[in-house]
């Protein structure tokens, strides 16, 4: 799968980076192994994935989730966060990622 980033994508990692050291490492993992078949569809093209935030010894459950725009062969991760920083994600908070993203990719 052929993941797009964008800029707004990577200053979600440089953030956490801050805090989990090791979230760059922990993205290349996710993205050498995503498939959107064992991941959650939230609505339309849009997944999340739990992953192990290796920075700290909690597991899934307090790892990162991943929300991802899947379209054919393409991936264009929208949203990065801790589970530890931040409970859930509303679905509002997804479209506006999901706009800023597309607009920088336009």
């Amino acid at each position: 799968m052929k993941f797009v980033e964008t800029k707004y994508f990577h200053s979600q990692i440089q953030t956490l980076k801050k805090l989990y050291p090791n979230v760059e490492i922990d993205y290349q993992n996710f993205k050498n192994t995503f498939n959107p078949e064992f991941a959650i569809c939230l609505f339309g093209n849009m997944y999340k994935e739990r992953r192990m935030n290796t920075s700290i010894p909690t597991g899934k459950r307090g790892g990162f989730r991943f929300i991802v725009f899947v379209e054919k062969e393409t991936a264009v991760p929208i949203l990065i966060y801790s589970k530890k920083e931040h409970e859930t994600v509303m679905k509002d908070e997804i479209k506006e990622a999901l706009k800023r993203s597309f607009e920088e990719l336009s």
